[in-house]
């Protein structure tokens, strides 16, 4: 495959936009494509950011909330999904490893990841009103991407806690040099929009977000799932949001 199909692959899996439909790919493929979530959330960052130009005129909290409605309809609460799973089976777990991963399967949501969730929401609907009222919803752009961009790292260097799964197919194709050479592109392109210091304090607040999840996972679990990668990119998003927000 090429790599606009493994873009199309990614931007399919990660959001509901239009993208074009890449045919038919396997395991393999799908893996591939993980080198590119970070194209899609610069994507998904562009299209809020021009959603906040459009609308600049309306009332700041309004529009936080139309903004952060359409965060959750464009990715199509997948990782919210996976916080929720993630919330529930570290507390329901009780620190034991297969209960924990057990509970991650179960598809109803329990107190703890719908709190979770709410909380998450509400810090994210915070920030976003300060980036607004300050008119620096420039910054959504590197949330997003640097969020998504911490995905491939993860799969690269953490082992999948599951003995099958998509999972297990991204931590073997993913492609290191795509990945970090995404990164690195995405910091130099924030270098230039929002300014050296708070580019530096944005990649150091993801990277220290990776480097406890990461370790949390490892305690827990031995290695990462679907729904803690998708919780990291919640977190990671949160983390960004507020970061942001104190920054300016």
């Amino acid at each position: 495959m090429n790599q606009l199909q493994l873009i199309n692959i990614a931007g399919r899996f990660l959001t509901r936009l239009p993208f074009p439909d890449p045919g038919e790919f396997d395991g393999e493929a799908h893996a591939k494509a993980t080198s590119y979530y970070a194209v899609i959330g610069l994507i998904m960052g562009l299209i809020l950011w021009l959603g906040s130009e459009l609308l600049s005129g309306v009332n700041t909290g309004v529009l936080a909330f139309v903004l952060l409605a359409a965060w959750v309809w464009t990715s199509g609460a997948l990782h919210l999904d996976g916080l929720a799973d993630s919330a529930d089976a570290w507390v329901g777990g009780l620190g034991d490893r297969e209960r924990t991963l057990e509970i991650m399967k179960d598809p109803h949501n329990g107190v703890m990841g719908t709190t979770t969730v709410t909380l998450l929401l509400l810090g994210k609907f915070s920030a976003l009103s300060v980036l607004l009222a300050a008119d620096q919803a420039l910054y959504l752009i590197f949330v997003l991407a640097f969020s998504r961009a911490v995905l491939p790292i993860l799969f690269l260097l953490t082992p999948y806690a599951r003995s099958e799964g998509l999972g297990s197919k991204m931590l073997e194709h993913t492609n290191k040099d795509y990945a970090y050479g995404i990164a690195a592109g995405l910091v130099v392109v924030a270098f230039v929009t929002i300014g050296f210091i708070h580019s530096l304090a944005l990649v150091i607040t993801a990277a220290i977000v990776l480097y406890l999840l990461r370790k949390t996972m490892l305690t827990r679990l031995g290695g990462t799932t679907g729904d803690t990668a998708g919780a990291t990119v919640e977190l990671a998003e949160l983390a960004l949001l507020l970061m942001s927000a104190a920054l300016i």
